[in-house]
């Protein structure tokens, strides 16, 4: 009787064991999972948000220098539709024109630009072209007085001069010019092409 009863001890000491042992297998692979869809997650988000390509890294000195005009370009035929934009005498088939033309010159939503007169700090270029044209902006001189290199853009350093209100004014204008890469479709085929794109832009 007493070997049974030992030997049934035996048996559920063993159970006891077993269910511990299973017990701390099904942790450690509930914690091998759990690591693994962690890193999983971490390794697609990395994955999908867009890589920053320097300019300086992208691109030999030659070509950096060319987009570079080409971005000062960029400046100079915003400066050209403003100006045609504020002319009263438009009709209003030729503003609309001109703004969707502006528009297109800057990166998208979200730049802020100082108002000309008003120092407002406006969240796109349909609102700083409706305050360029109630100031009655009529620009007489753009000069370049500096440019610098960033990451991904240019900033360059204007000096403006125009006239306000029957006044002649002298302000510093910084603007922020992107060269950004894009998928293009040509056809059935996909391309990176690099645009070059109107940001943030600064009056003082």
């Amino acid at each position: 009787m007493r070997n049974y009863v030992e030997r049934q001890k035996t048996k559920d000491e063993r159970r006891n064991m077993n269910q511990q042992v299973t017990s701390v297998l099904v942790s450690f692979i509930g914690c091998l999972l759990l690591m693994f869809l962690q890193t999983t997650a971490r390794a697609q988000s990395i994955e999908s948000s867009p890589r920053v390509q320097k300019i300086d890294h992208s691109f030999d000195n030659l070509t950096i220098q060319s987009y570079a005009a080409q971005a000062h370009l960029k400046v100079e035929e915003l400066m050209e539709y403003l100006q045609l934009a504020a002319d009263k005498s438009n009709s209003p088939a030729l503003n609309a024109q001109l703004k969707a033309n502006i528009e297109q010159l800057f990166s998208g939503e979200g730049v802020r630009l100082t108002g000309i007169e008003s120092q407002l700090i406006l969240s796109g270029p349909s609102q700083w072209l409706d305050d360029w044209k109630s100031a009655d902006i009529r620009v007489e001189s753009l000069k370049l007085t500096a440019s610098e290199l960033k990451d991904t853009y240019w900033i360059y350093t204007y000096q403006l001069t125009y006239q306000a209100g029957g006044r002649q004014k002298t302000k510093k204008m910084e603007v922020q010019v992107y060269l950004q890469p894009d998928i293009k479709a040509f056809g059935r085929a996909e391309k990176q092409v690099w645009e070059l794109k109107i940001g943030n832009i600064t009056v003082k």
